[in-house]
């Protein structure tokens, strides 16, 4: 094939391209498909558009001057449903140290927006003063979830207590003064 056959080939396949491009990108603009998005599993789906929600969202941060985990997620996701025992072994093990919240995304869209969600279940954790410190998407164990907060600094150096168990209230009773050690006379 000589050079100029070549290129005018070329051009033609080139052309063609071009023209499918066109056609199926003008049939998704008439149907209003939007494009896909990515999926954090094959249940999972990504975060609804802004329609509005009825009621206020849980406040994120809580205000309460703790660290903050926030689960975006919903109750169709099945991602989402294994992160629900997750969260409240999380919640019992940290009670009082983190504050733990739980935002479905199909009842506050808007919350989706705010946090530029791109695939649920998305975690993400804010220090005291509220500042997002890390995101995670997809699934994770108590175990990960609790040693990623002790890497990042967010939990005291308490030790956590069982869930349910108040401390002894010896533990609670100001202690006696010792003993004193200089030796009675008589």
């Amino acid at each position: 094939m000589t050079r100029s056959k070549t290129a005018g080939l070329i051009i033609v396949v080139a052309a063609a391209a071009a023209v499918v491009a066109l056609k199926t990108w003008q049939r998704q603009q008439q149907a209003g498909t939007p494009p896909q998005l990515p999926r954090a599993c094959d249940t999972c789906i990504t975060p609804p558009k802004n329609t509005g929600s009825k009621g206020e969202a849980p406040k994120v941060p809580t205000g309460s001057g703790l660290p903050c985990l926030v689960e975006l997620g919903s109750t169709e996701c099945a991602e989402c449903k294994k992160m629900t025992g997750v969260l409240n072994q999380v919640r019992s093990e940290l009670e009082g140290r983190v504050d733990v919240v739980v935002v479905d995304v199909e009842a506050y869209p808007e919350e989706a927006d705010r946090w530029r969600l791109r695939v649920i279940p998305t975690q993400i954790a804010l220090d005291a003063k509220g500042q997002e410190v890390w995101r995670h998407e997809g699934a994770l164990t108590p175990q990960e979830l609790i040693s990623k907060l002790r890497e990042l600094g967010l939990l005291p150096a308490e030790r956590p207590r069982a869930a349910g168990k108040k401390p002894h209230p010896a533990a609670q009773r100001p202690s006696r003064p010792a003993p004193s050690t200089t030796a009675k006379t008589r």
